[in-house]
């Protein structure tokens, strides 16, 4: 097992996108299934390529889910924690701790541009594609590279979950800013309804795509 490297960044990165479709090995190859971010989103990032550690939300859930992994053997989130925060203000809308792959993929050699899969430590009966995610990057693990095998990369992935787990320890203690930051607030349709009346014109969410603050 290696060592705890984790580090926190000074601020969090905060990037909302549509979940579109990657490669497909996440779940098939390497038993950790991924939503991937829009390029567009990607490429506004301003980090170094690597492996972090974060928080996720999907702001139109899959409607059955499960807090404990679907019945796969290949499945390395496979976990009878349930690790989902609940919001008073977005109930239906759980965050969860993520481990973030943002970069090249170099053990692949497929991958011609910059990409962002988020790993949610959380189980799916559905997938969850053209749903939209916000993404909170928190800190960072390790640098990416290529591996001698495939089950090295994937003892590897074992080993961010792990530490993001650990980095992410107590939320409500020690990450309550991120996990209360506006950007995670979802309205539900009852409120929106009430504001479009209170207003008497259509009411616009602040769609937030990209928000950098480690700088």
């Amino acid at each position: 097992m290696a060592p705890n490297l984790h580090k926190k960044l000074t601020k969090p990165v905060f990037v909302s996108s549509r979940v579109i479709h990657g490669f497909g090995r996440g779940s098939k190859k390497l038993g950790c299934p991924t939503a991937n971010l829009e390029h567009d989103a990607v490429q506004k990032i301003n980090l170094e390529s690597g492996i972090y550690y974060g928080f996720a939300q999907l702001v139109d859930p899959p409607k059955q889910q499960r807090s404990t992994t679907i019945n796969n053997n290949n499945d390395h989130t496979n976990t009878n924690e349930d690790l989902s925060i609940y919001r008073a203000t977005s109930p239906s809308n759980p965050i969860y701790p993520t481990v973030i792959s943002f970069g090249w993929n170099p053990h692949f050699n497929d991958v011609k541009q910059r990409t962002l899969e988020a790993h949610l430590l959380h189980s799916f009966d559905e997938d969850f594609y053209n749903s939209t995610i916000r993404v909170a990057i928190c800190g960072y693990i390790r640098s990416e590279r290529k591996f001698n095998s495939l089950e090295e990369l994937i003892d590897t992935i074992k080993d961010d979950i792990r530490q993001t787990k650990d980095a992410l320890r107590e939320p409500e203690q020690q990450w309550l800013s991120v996990i209360n930051d506006p950007f995670f607030f979802v309205e539900n349709s009852a409120m929106k309804m009430k504001l479009i009346n209170n207003n008497n014109h259509s009411h616009d969410s602040n769609n937030v795509h990209i928000h950098n603050n480690n700088n």
